[in-house]
C-alpha cells in the first residue's frame, strides 16, 4: 500500500522563512524536501515568496550561519545529530537588507533533486546573496564567508576533499588552516590559492576590474592560464583590469575595505566614483553621475547602518554635489526596478 504524501503547507513554509517554527515543524519541512513528489509544489511556493520579497525595499539582515549549517547537515549529509532550537533560531537584525532563508532551503532541495547527488563526484551547491543583502555562513571545513549584495558562490558537496569555490561578486573569506588541502577561489579572470588566511575579493560581472585585498596571512594570485601573477602580503591589494589584461598592486588599509562584512562602510580619501559604486551595491541602487568631474573628488567618512537618505544628505554637506532620488517603478513582471539616484555638481 502506497504511503499518502503530506500536502505542503504554504503558511507553515512562509512562517519558516521568517524564523517562526518549532522543532516539530522543521522536521515536517525536512520531510517535504526529501519527498520528490513535493518538489514542484515547493519550487512554486519558494519562487512566490522570493518574488514577494523583491517587491519590498529593505528588511533586517540575518546571519544565517546556524540555519545554513543545519540544512547542510540535516538535508545534504543526513547527519542525525540533534541540534538545539536555540542554535539555529539565533539572528541579529541591525542592517539594511535581507538574506532569504528560501535561497538556502532551495539549495538543499536542489541537491536532492539532482540525480548525481549520490555520485562520488558530488554536486554543485550555490549560495546567493540578494541585491541589497549581506550573507554570512560557514563552509563545510569551518571557513567563514561573508557575501556582499548580489553575490553568487558555488562549491561542490565533496568540498572536504577539494576546497575550491567559484565566485561572482564580493566576498570576504576567513579560511580555516589545512596544509593538506589548499583553499582555492576562482573569480572573473583570476585564481587565489591559500592555506589559511583572511582576504576579500571583488569581482562583479558588470564591472571591468577584479580586486583581491589581503588582511592576514599570504595568498597566491594566478591568471586565467594558471600562471602566478604575484603573492600578496597583508595590507596589499591587487587590481586586475580585465579589459586590458593588466594588473597592479598597491598598499592599502585592508580593514577599511573589509569592514563591510561587519555592517560598516569606511572611506578614506576615496574617489567619489568608488564611493558611489560601493554605496550602489550596499543599498541596491543605481547612481547616475551627470557631471563627470566630481567623480575624482576624494571623500572621507564612516557609515554604520545609516539609511540611504541620511548617507546622501551627509555626503552632500561635505562634497560638492546635489542629488535627486527617483521613485522605484514597477516593471511589467510585477517587480520593482532598482532605485535610481541622480548626482550633479552643486551650483
Amino acid at each position: 500500500m502506497l504511503e499518502m504524501k503530506e500536502k505542503v503547507d504554504k503558511t507553515l513554509l512562509r512562517d519558516y522563512t521568517r524564523g517562526k517554527y518549532s522543532l516539530r515543524e522543521f522536521k515536517r519541512i525536512v520531510s517535504w524536501f526529501t519527498d520528490s513528489r513535493n518538489h514542484q509544489a515547493l519550487r512554486n511556493s519558494l519562487e512566490e515568496h522570493w518574488k514577494d520579497n523583491l517587491k519590498s525595499d529593505a528588511a533586517p539582515e540575518k546571519d544565517l550561519t546556524h540555519i545554513y549549517e543545519l540544512l547542510k547537515r540535516e538535508m545534504a549529509e543526513s547527519d542525525k545529530k540533534r541540534i538545539t532550537r536555540e542554535r539555529w533560531l539565533w539572528w541579529y537584525s541591525r542592517a539594511a537588507a535581507v538574506l532569504l532563508i528560501p535561497l538556502l532551503v532551495y539549495a538543499a532541495y536542489s541537491i536532492f533533486r539532482n540525480p548525481a547527488y549520490n555520485d562520488t563526484t558530488g554536486t554543485p551547491i550555490e549560495v546567493l546573496s540578494p541585491l541589497g543583502g549581506r550573507t554570512h555562513f560557514q563552509l563545510p571545513d569551518g571557513t567563514k564567508v561573508s557575501l556582499n549584495s548580489g553575490t553568487r558562490l558555488t562549491y561542490n558537496s565533496m568540498f572536504a576533499k577539494n576546497r575550491k569555490v567559484s565566485l561572482t561578486g564580493e566576498a570576504f573569506f576567513d579560511v580555516t588552516h589545512d596544509p593538506d588541502h589548499p583553499f582555492m577561489v576562482e573569480s572573473m579572470g583570476i585564481g587565489v590559492r591559500v592555506l589559511g588566511t583572511r582576504f576579500n575579493i571583488v569581482a562583479f560581472d558588470n564591472e571591468t576590474t577584479t580586486e583581491v585585498v589581503l588582511e592576514q596571512g599570504k595568498v597566491e594570485v594566478t591568471g586565467t592560464n594558471g600562471s602566478l601573477l604575484t603573492t600578496l602580503s597583508p595590507d596589499e591589494k591587487l587590481t586586475l583590469d580585465r579589459t586590458r589584461n593588466t594588473w597592479e598592486t598597491s598598499n592599502v588599509d585592508a580593514s577599511n575595505l573589509t569592514a563591510w562584512k561587519d555592517g560598516v562602510l569606511i572611506f578614506r580619501s576615496t574617489p567619489l566614483s568608488e564611493v558611489l559604486t560601493r554605496l550602489g551595491r550596499w543599498y541596491n541602487v543605481r547612481f547616475v553621475v551627470h557631471d563627470k568631474e566630481i567623480e575624482t573628488f576624494r571623500y572621507r567618512a564612516t557609515f554604520r547602518e545609516e539609511p540611504l537618505e541620511e548617507v546622501l544628505r551627509l555626503i552632500s554637506l561635505t562634497a560638492p554635489i546635489e542629488y535627486e532620488i527617483s521613485n522605484r517603478q514597477m516593471g511589467t513582471d510585477g517587480l520593482y526596478n532598482e532605485k535610481v539616484i541622480h548626482i550633479r555638481k552643486k551650483n
